[in-house]
């Protein structure tokens, strides 16, 4: 049922006392606005009725739907996004929220394809620092499956260095500890060239 043609075609007076029937929390109100409706004109509460009322009175929805304000972020974004819009008619509108949404994500895609990257910058400056942070790690196997990993640059007695074990590695460490043998062998020729 659309709220605002009802309105229109009905006439001003009937139209408060739809509101208030439609609108009510309680039971009691709603009756005494159906009422109303009634003695104005007989014709109309046939017509409201053709409709089940636990379609179009709020009294009869679910308690949890019971609140009379709207405001979450999204809601108070778009309102502001529509504010100037809201004077016309209501296809006018729809076209209107329609192009809005187009021309943002047309301006999305334009800067998306200046990236130079298939990632967004954010992750790829995340990427570049763990890359980074990385090279500073010295890893040595210890035994078998497990590996001691400590900070270049940091003297080399035990309690003054940051050496840890690590056991198997955890998904969010594989960037630090090598399992491979010749990836360890390769960082020791490394270490060995940059120290001369």
């Amino acid at each position: 049922m659309c709220y605002v043609c009802y309105a229109h075609s009905i006439g001003a007076k009937l139209h408060p006392l739809f509101s208030t029937a439609s609108n009510t929390y309680t039971e009691h109100v709603h009756k005494q606005a159906i009422e109303a409706i009634m003695k104005e004109s007989v014709d109309v509460y046939k017509w409201l009725f053709r409709e089940p009322v636990e379609n179009w009175a709020r009294y009869t929805f679910p308690p949890k739907l019971k609140c009379p304000n709207n405001t979450t972020n999204f809601v108070e974004s778009f309102n502001g996004k529509i504010e100037k819009l809201r004077h016309n008619p209501i296809f006018t509108l729809l076209e209107e929220i329609r192009r809005k949404f187009m021309k943002t994500t047309a301006y999305i895609f334009k800067v998306v394809n200046c990236w130079t990257t298939v990632m967004v910058s954010r992750v790829k400056l995340l990427l570049v620092k763990g890359k980074l942070s990385s090279r500073e790690c010295l890893v040595t196997p210890a035994r078998r499956g497990i590996f001691e990993e400590r900070q270049r640059g940091a003297k080399e007695k035990e309690d003054t260095g940051q050496k840890r074990k690590v056991g198997k590695p955890r998904k969010d460490e594989q960037t630090h500890v090598t399992t491979s043998s010749t990836q360890l062998s390769s960082q020791k020729r490394q270490t060995r060239s940059s120290s001369r």
